[in-house]
C-alpha cells in the first residue's frame, strides 16, 4: 500500500511541476525539497515503528502535493482514508 501511495505521489508532483507524467522517468530533476522528503518516506528498517513513521511521512507528502495542485483537489473523503487506522 505504501508503495502505491508512493506512486501516486511522484504521478502528482509531477503534474503539478507542470511535467508530462507518461513514462516520466526523470525524478531528480523534480523540486529539490520534494525528493528529500520522499526519500523519507521509505522505512529506515523493518520494525512496526519506522514503518509507522514511514506512512506518516507519505500520507503527508501526498496531502501536500495536492495543496493548490492544478488537476487533482484533497478530498475530505480522501483524508478520511489517508488517516483512518
Amino acid at each position: 500500500m505504501l508503495e502505491t501511495l508512493r506512486e501516486l505521489t511522484l504521478t502528482a508532483q509531477t503534474l503539478k511541476e507542470g511535467r508530462k507524467a507518461h513514462q516520466f522517468k526523470a525524478y531528480h530533476t523534480l523540486n529539490r525539497s520534494f525528493i528529500e522528503d520522499y526519500l523519507q518516506t521509505y522505512p529506515t528498517s523493518i520494525d512496526p515503528i519506522s514503518i509507522q513513521r514511514a506512512k506518516q511521512s507519505i500520507h503527508t507528502l501526498f496531502s501536500a502535493c495536492l495543496e493548490d495542485h492544478p488537476q487533482y483537489k484533497f478530498e475530505p473523503y480522501m483524508q478520511r482514508l489517508l488517516y483512518e487506522e
